[in-house]
């Protein structure tokens, strides 16, 4: 509960909804009996009372940013390292 309770506005989640299903979705507002997330492109929401966080709301683990750091350079590096054909054209 203490790492829901620490969310805030923006912050991305996994939000169960009414069919059970996991959505992918992001804090627009919260109180402190209450976040609603907003659910789908069309901008749609969905508002979790306190007594249910833990049963429908997940955390998004935040990668390190070392790891973020070494899959940059690791992409970079690959780019720079393939080597690109031009096609010649015809007038």
């Amino acid at each position: 509960m203490e790492g829901i309770s620490r969310l805030k506005k923006l912050d991305f989640t996994f939000v169960r909804r009414s069919n059970k299903q996991w959505t992918y979705s992001i804090i627009c507002d919260r109180t402190e009996d209450s976040i609603r997330f907003v659910i789908d492109e069309v901008g749609r929401t969905k508002k979790i009372s306190r007594d249910r966080w833990l049963k429908n709301i997940r955390r998004i683990q935040k990668s390190s940013s070392r790891h973020h750091k070494t899959q940059s350079q690791h992409h970079r590096r690959r780019s720079t390292s393939v080597p690109t054909r031009r096609k010649k054209l015809e007038p």
